[in-house]
This record gives structure tokens, C-alpha cells and sequence, in this order.
């Protein structure tokens, strides 16, 4: 959501109906980006999205590489007139798109996204909502920088887009630090029920005092 936000927020200087389609519902903690607002789910409205996908000029298919990934929404994308665009960074692509700006080193889209608006009409055009959507995706797809995939170019362009106004702290809070109530229940669940009472956890002495 983060590289696909990050783009419609940058299509939309330049094109007046750009709409942005997802194949399921995601996560709560992620309703909170610039546009989120606008999305159309697929699963509670496929006819509008279907329609929306065959009058299409141009589709934008973002971290996926095969149209399997969004479920039935990516048979209606297959025979869709409009020409495709893949960006993508997982291995071992499926050649659908017209069009294809893939790199399986890059540490996520979000990092090609901006590369590609970076290099073909300036970093200008990244503005706060756009860099704050980037930034979410880059510090999720990195396990917060955490995993092997965070190169140096990685937290180069995490400060680079904290010059545009991504708030790394705001970010990393309606990410990591805010749990909704369902969440919060099954996590007490999990703990309570599941973690809990297995013996190896029973008998720790660090979690639960040894007996």
C-alpha cells in the first residue's frame, strides 16, 4: 500500500482519474496513509472495480509479479486493453506487463517507485504525502530496517525521503505502536491461551517465574 499510495499521489499531478484497486481489504494499521481513503476493494465492490479495470488507459501493478497474487482480480487485469506496467522486487517474474521496472536487489517497490520518479521527472515531485506513504513501505518491507535486504543505499533514501517530509516517529507509531481492539484481543489470547500454556513456556523462568 505504502509504494501504491506513494505512486497514485504522484499520478495524480498529471492525471485527473487515477484510482487506486486492491484485490482484498489489508491491515488497519495502514488505513492511516495519505489516500487511503480512495481505495476500492475489490472483494466489496467488484463490479465497480471491474469496470473501473476495463476502462483503464494505463495499470500499475505494484509488488506483485504475477497476476495469480490478487486473486481474481488479476484474470480481469490479463484481459484488460489497457497497456500494464509492472514494478516489482520478488524473483522470478511472469511477463504480462508492456512494460516492466523490476529490480529482485532492490529492498522494496517503494524504493523503485521513487527511483522512477527521481530519474524521469525529479525528486520535486515527492511531496510529504508521497514520501510519508514511501517511507511506510520501505520501513515495512525491511522489518524496519532490521533485515538483510537494508543495504546503505536503503537508509540513504529513508533520510532522503525524510527531507520531504516523511515523520519517521509518526510513522513508526501508526505502525508498530497502535493495536486496534480485535488485535489487541487476540494478541491477550494468543499470549493467555496458545503461548502460555505450553510446558517449555511454563516451566521459563524468564516469562513466567519457574515452579
Amino acid at each position: 500500500m505504502g509504494s501504491t499510495l506513494g505512486l497514485w499521489g504522484f499520478l495524480r499531478e498529471f492525471v485527473e482519474d487515477v484510482v487506486v484497486c486492491t484485490p482484498t481489504d489489508y491491515a488497519e494499521n495502514l488505513f492511516w496513509l495519505p489516500g487511503n481513503e480512495t481505495v476500492l476493494d475489490f472483494e466489496k465492490d467488484p463490479e465497480l472495480v471491474a469496470n473501473k479495470v476495463a476502462n483503464a488507459d494505463v495499470i500499475f501493478c505494484l509488488d506483485f509479479n504475477r497476476l495469480s497474487r490478487i486473486n481474481q482480480l488479476g484474470d480481469l487485469v490479463r484481459v484488460a486493453r489497457a497497456e500494464k506496467v509492472m514494478m516489482d522486487h520478488h524473483l522470478e517474474p511472469e511477463e504480462f506487463a508492456q512494460y516492466t521496472f523490476w529490480n529482485h536487489e532492490a529492498s522494496s517497490t517503494c524504493e523503485l517507485v521513487y527511483q522512477w520518479i527521481e530519474s524521469h521527472f525529479g525528486s520535486d515531485h515527492v511531496s510529504s504525502s508521497i514520501a510519508t506513504c514511501l517511507y511506510t513501505g520501505l520501513m515495512t518491507d525491511t522489518g524496519n530496517f532490521q533485515h538483510n535486504n537494508t543495504k546503505p543505499g536503503t537508509l540513504r533514501l529513508a533520510a532522503d525521503l525524510m527531507e520531504h517530509g516523511a515523520d519517521h516517529l509518526v510513522i513508526h507509531a501508526n505502525i508498530y505502536d497502535v493495536f486496534s481492539l480485535d488485535r489487541s484481543r487476540l494478541f491477550g489470547y494468543s499470549l493467555y491461551k496458545k503461548i502460555g500454556n505450553h510446558p517449555r513456556v511454563q516451566n521459563s523462568p524468564y516469562l513466567f517465574g519457574s515452579r
